[in-house]
C-alpha cells in the first residue's frame, strides 16, 4: 500500500462484508493463500483541519463495532488503514478505542505525509499491531526514497515488512529502518535482512569541505555536471540547503535535497520551449536542435509535460543503473571531483 490506502487498496467485490454510506469506507475479508486478511478501510480527510470533522464520530464508532464483530483466528492478518493528515491516525482515538485497535489489528496503515516509518507506539510493545506510514512511489517524504511497503507472513505467523526502494535497479532485501519483523508473541524489532552495501551507511564520509557551499553555488555546479552527463540543452536541479565547512557525510548530502529523486531528460518541441522559459523566468534560448532536451528531476519533468500539453512519450528512456542520475549520486560525484 502506498500513498492513500483508500485509493490504492484493490478489493474484489465478492470479498466485501460491510460498506459504509460513503465511497471511502468498507470492511472486507480478502483470501491470501492460507491466510485471510480482514481489512477495515477508514477515511480521515485532509480537510477540514479539525479531527472531529475530518474523522467523525460515526467512523470511529463503526471502527469499534467492526473490530468487536471480527472473530480473529490464528490465520487471520487484520489490517486497519486510513488516509490520515498526520500519518498516525490512531492517536486521535479515545484511549479505550485505541487500546482495542492496537490489541487486535496486526497492521495499522497510514498515509498522506508520504513519509515511510514503521513503529509500535510506546506502551503497546507487547500488542499485536505494527504502525506503518506507507511512503510513496512517486513523491516520497523527507529522507525517504521512492518506494512501497511489502509484507511477508511466515509460517509461524510472524510478519516481516519492508519498504522496497524503487531507486534501485532491482528488488532486494532491505536493512535498518526499512525492514522489521513482528513475531506472533514478541515485540516488533527492526532488522537487517542482508549485509550493508557501499553507499548505504548515512554516516559514511563523502568529502572534506575546505569551505562552506551555499545553495546557489551547489545549484550551478550540479547544473553544469548534469548537462555534461546528459548532453541536455537545459538542466534544472532542486537544491534546498547548502553544506557547512566540515566533513560531509552521506546524510549531509541527502539533506541538501531532503529526497533522492531520479533525474530524467524530457524532450520539448522548439515551438513550446518559450512556454517553459516563461514559466521559470529564464532568458531566451538558442536551441541546437528540435526538440530541446531538458534534464531535471522526474517530478519537475512531469510538471513540464503537463503544462506543455505533451505526453510521457516526451521522457527519454532512462538506464536506472547509470551512475549520477539521481540527486544524491550527482552531488557525491560533484563533491569528489571538486
Amino acid at each position: 500500500t502506498t500513498g492513500s490506502p483508500s485509493s490504492c487498496t484493490s478489493v474484489h467485490p465478492g470479498a466485501l462484508r460491510g460498506i459504509r454510506p460513503n465511497p471511502s469506507e468498507y470492511y472486507a475479508k480478502i483470501p491470501a493463500g492460507d491466510f485471510t486478511v480482514p481489512l477495515i478501510q477508514l477515511h480521515f480527510s485532509d480537510q477540514p483541519k479539525v479531527d472531529s470533522l475530518a474523522f467523525p464520530e460515526s467512523s470511529r464508532a463503526w471502527l469499534t463495532e467492526t473490530l468487536d464483530g471480527i472473530d480473529k483466528g490464528a490465520r487471520d492478518l487484520l489490517v486497519a488503514a486510513a488516509h490520515s493528515r498526520g500519518g498516525s491516525w490512531d492517536m486521535v482515538l479515545s484511549s479505550e478505542r485505541r487500546k482495542k485497535l492496537l490489541g487486535k489489528a496486526d497492521l495499522i496503515l497510514s498515509a498522506t505525509t508520504h513519509h515511510y516509518q514503521s513503529w509500535v507506539p510506546e506502551g503497546f510493545e507487547r500488542s499485536s499491531a505494527v504502525c506503518v506510514n506507507t511512503g510513496a512511489v512517486n513523491f516520497p517524504g523527507d529522507m525517504v526514497p521512492n518506494g512501497y511497503v511489502e509484507i511477508h507472513v511466515q509460517e509461524s505467523g510472524a510478519i516481516v515488512g519492508q519498504y522496497m526502494d524503487l531507486t534501485q535497479t532491482e528488488r532486494r532485501l532491505q536493512r535498518d529502518r526499512f525492514a522489521w519483523i513482528k513475531p506472533k508473541d514478541s515485540p516488533m524489532r527492526h532488522i537487517d535482512l542482508r549485509p550493508e552495501a557501499p553507499g548505504e551507511n548515512m554516516d559514511e564520509q563523502v568529502a572534506t569541505m575546505p569551505d562552506s557551499l551555499g545553495p546557489d553555488e551547489i545549484t550551478r555546479g550540479l547544473t553544469d555536471l548534469l548537462k555534461q552527463k546528459t548532453g541536455a540543452d537545459l538542466a534544472f536541479v532542486e537544491v534546498r540547503d547548502g553544506l557547512s565547512r566540515s566533513l560531509v557525510t552521506l546524510e549531509d548530502v541527502w539533506r541538501v535535497f531532503r529526497k533522492n529523486k531520479n533525474l530524467r531528460v524530457v524532450q520539448i518541441p522548439v515551438a513550446k520551449i518559450d512556454t517553459v522559459l516563461s514559466r521559470y523566468k529564464l532568458p531566451p534560448l538558442t536551441a541546437s536542435g528540435d526538440p530541446v532536451r531538458i534534464a531535471t528531476t522526474q517530478s519537475m519533468a512531469t510538471t513540464i509535460i503537463g503544462f506543455t500539453n505533451l505526453t510521457h512519450a516526451a521522457l527519454e528512456p532512462q538506464r536506472p543503473d547509470e551512475n549520477g542520475l539521481r540527486q544524491v549520486d550527482l552531488l557525491v560525484e560533484w563533491l569528489k571531483a571538486r
